[in-house]
């Protein structure tokens, strides 16, 4: 997506089917990005209680007190 974007506001093409709504393409560019590292955010948290599910981490701490 990136390459195809840059080549695109280089090449002039922007500008030539859309004139005045060159910014669009850095707006997507931003959002994909966020967007992205939202779902790496959200991949650990399911990875963390996958985790706990399999039983390969221990969530003990309450029990440590008796």
């Amino acid at each position: 997506m990136f390459s195809d974007i840059f080549t695109v506001l280089r090449n002039g093409m922007a500008k030539k089917l859309r004139p005045g709504r060159g910014h669009v393409m850095f707006v997507m560019m931003l959002l994909n990005i966020l967007l992205g590292l939202l779902q790496l955010y959200w991949f650990q948290i399911i990875l963390a209680e996958a985790r706990k599910f399999l039983g390969f981490t221990s969530d003990d701490k309450g029990e440590q007190d008796l």
